[in-house]
């Protein structure tokens, strides 16, 4: 086969199974740039970008035997889309792209594939030569979680532990033997960032400098595997909708309508997805700008947002909004995405500054297409970094088609201005003054700055507050103020049952009317088991009940249970997310414990705990999801649920048949097994 033929080949394959823009360079030494795909021998090269093959706009035949080199382009964006699908120990892959960073002169990625090779294979020549020799190695990986693995375990484990003052200890022993430098800056935002359910939560109200921005709220969609310890990319997207004609400044659009378009992609690539709500049409007013950058605030300081990867879209008058905000403030997204807006503003200055995405539909009647189409063949006479794609016989709207090309030309953009090749967490920027406002100073939770002279009344309002500093006004509570708990149960009672409440100031009250021993607490916690959905203050009044004893809560309790197996259940898919595996095993062992602290013996209790807990969870067939390399293993919340089952059953003074079930249950988990065994050896 001649090496032209073998030329020919390549490129054939490469346009054919590539999700890539390609600079082509043909026989005379021109170069040409576009999305490329094989028709037959030709090559049909979008110069635009676009990579939908129903578009004809642009498009440049050419024969494939012409070619005679092909490359990826941006370089740096095949680095990152590569480096997106590659398994942590894949060194043989990681050694090749970190080659071709060398050879297109990518230091910054050079340094960072380097790194990651040697954080498998310490001692590999060529990756140590690339990185500056062993002393440059040791400097770049102490301290640094994503090199150092029994470090990243460390840390995750830190960030389950329930005290504050555990978690400062814990810090300063990762500070000695690891020199992990985090403060509680970092480490209590990443402990908050955790307890959240979830997924998408809608119609959240702003807190950070709320006053500043009445009624404003937002939509936002967390991935299921979020990890506080790896920073995820963020989509911005502001909804379509115009002016109302017949009241001027009324919003038609909403986050509802943004989230049908948006949110498959996100979950697919396990993206956070913001959706704030305008306050008013336009969005270019300077109380919606005002509002975005308060709402983009808020969500970076209770998340751990990639910084470099942080995205912006829009749709209609929200590509309006998109174009107006991007004009401004253009540097600090990794991408703007335009679908269907109005005329182009400040257009070069944008593309310039970040990666343009920009869709039209060539049948669109409610906005001229003219005007987007010359903005977008000047940026190609420019040969920038953009995108155009304009689909025929489309109207006014966001085609299935175009949404697949936005997300294939954004997914490995990052922020132009980024320094490293490494994610820029959002954790590791100090907390604002705003912040530490709205949700309370993360040094708190370590005790930082606690006022020690506070008297009982002004530890009651510091709880109510329910900030970071809830925990040691509670602890400070049960410790000096035992003489003045008649006085002071009434208010911690009515913070357990109050929904206005902040949800620390909720979970400590509860915490501390067990301590306390609050007989009178038993139905605000009570209320809290039947009407709650947060996991963890279910868990806090659960163990409340179990400590206060009360045979009134059995009901409760047994309802708790119930509710437990029945969301465990609703769980969609064959498989289940290690963290709600988690979440359910803690909680029912919690409300396991419970019940047999206030229960009295009798089958019916015996078969809900068997049906509900044994059979629904510990029994289900669905494997559990989990990443060993972050410390996660079901073994771990299995045994912990099997041992409260056992402990209970002990206690409640259950037959043998109920424990030869349970440890039938967990027989092939050999932890969760010697848990149950230690369970029953254990009476009250």
């Amino acid at each position: 086969m001649t090496t032209r033929l073998l030329v020919f080949c390549a490129v054939l394959l490469a346009c054919a199974t590539g999700l890539h823009a390609e600079e082509l360079v043909v026989r005379s030494g021109k170069a040409y740039r576009g999305f490329p795909r094989r028709q037959g021998q030709e090559i049909l090269l979008n110069e635009y970008g676009c990579s939908a093959p129903e578009m004809t706009l642009g498009v440049r035949r050419l024969r494939a035997i012409d070619v005679r080199e092909t490359r990826p382009w941006p370089l740096e964006d095949h680095l990152q889309r590569e480096l997106l699908e590659l398994g942590p120990r894949d060194v043989a892959r990681r050694v090749d792209l970190m080659r071709q960073a060398q050879s297109g002169r990518q230091k910054a990625w050079t340094l960072r594939l380097a790194a990651e090779i040697l954080a498998v294979d310490g001692k590999h020549a060529e990756a140590l030569r690339a990185i500056g020799g062993p002393g440059k190695w040791e400097a770049a990986r102490r301290g640094n979680p994503h090199l150092d693995g029994a470090l990243s375990l460390a840390i995750r484990r830190l960030l389950r532990f329930e005290s504050g003052g555990d978690r400062r200890d814990g810090a300063a022993r990762l500070l000695k033997e690891h020199g992990y430098e985090a403060g509680p800056d970092v480490v209590e935002r990443m402990v908050r960032s955790l307890q959240p359910d979830r997924g998408l939560v809608e119609g959240v109200k702003l807190r950070l400098d709320a006053d500043g921005h009445p009624g404003s709220s937002y939509a936002l969609y967390v991935p299921p595997d979020y990890d506080p310890l790896e920073p995820r990319p963020l989509l911005v997207v502001l909804h379509g909708g115009g002016m109302m004609q017949a009241v001027k400044k009324a919003v038609r659009g909403s986050p509802k309508d943004a989230l049908a378009l948006y949110q498959e992609d996100a979950a697919r690539l396990g993206w956070f997805l913001l959706c704030p709500q305008a306050l008013e049409s336009p969005w270019g007013s300077s109380r919606n700008l005002g509002m975005l950058e308060a709402t983009l605030a808020e969500v970076q300081s209770l998340w751990n947002i990639d910084l470099e990867r942080v995205h912006l879209a829009g749709q209609g008058g929200g590509a309006d909004g998109a174009w107006f905000w991007a004009a401004r403030k253009a540097e600090r997204f990794a991408s703007v995405s335009i679908a269907t807006g109005g005329k182009p503003v400040s257009c070069p200055s944008t593309a310039q500054k970040t990666a343009l995405w920009v869709y039209h539909g060539e049948a669109d009647e409610v906005v001229p297409i003219a005007p987007v189409r010359k903005a977008a063949e000047g940026l190609r006479k420019k040969k920038g970094d953009f995108v155009y794609c304009e689909l025929p016989r489309e109207g006014h709207g966001l085609a299935p088609a175009a949404r697949r090309d936005m997300f294939r030309y954004i997914a490995p953009k990052r922020r132009r201005r980024a320094r490293t090749a490494w994610p820029r967490g959002s954790f590791s920027v100090p907390s604002s003054r705003h912040a530490v406002e709205a949700f309370g100073d993360p040094a708190a939770a370590w005790g930082v700055g606690f006022d020690t002279e506070l008297d009982a009344a002004g530890l009651v309002d510091v709880l109510a507050a329910g900030r970071t500093d809830a925990e040691h006004a509670a602890r400070r509570l049960v410790d000096h103020h035992v003489g003045e708990r008649d006085v002071l149960s009434k208010d911690v009672r009515a913070f357990v049952r109050d929904k206005s409440k902040p949800l620390e100031a909720r979970v400590w009250a509860a915490w501390l009317s067990g301590r306390w021993r609050d007989p009178q607490a038993i139905n605000e916690l009570g209320d809290v088991l039947r009407g709650s959905k947060d996991t963890r203050l279910l868990r806090f009044a659960a163990e409340a009940v179990g400590r206060i004893g009360s045979a009134d809560s059995t009901q409760d309790l047994r309802w708790a249970l119930a509710d437990i197996s029945k969301r465990y259940r609703s769980l969609k898919g064959n498989s289940v997310p290690f963290q709600e595996y988690e979440r359910t095993c803690r909680l029912g062992a919690t409300v396991a414990d419970a019940l047999g602290l206030c229960a009295q013996s009798e089958d019916l209790l015996f078969a809900e705990l068997e049906e509900n807990l044994v059979r629904h969870v510990l029994m289900d067939r669905r494997p559990v999801v989990f990443a060993a390399q972050n410390g996660e293993d079901p073994s771990e919340p299995r045994s912990i649920l099997a041992e409260s089952l056992a402990r209970s059953y002990r206690r409640l003074n259950a037959e043998a048949t109920l424990f030869a079930m349970l440890l039938a249950a967990v027989k092939k988990d050999k932890r969760a097994t010697q848990a149950v065994r230690r369970g029953m050896r254990r009476g009250r």
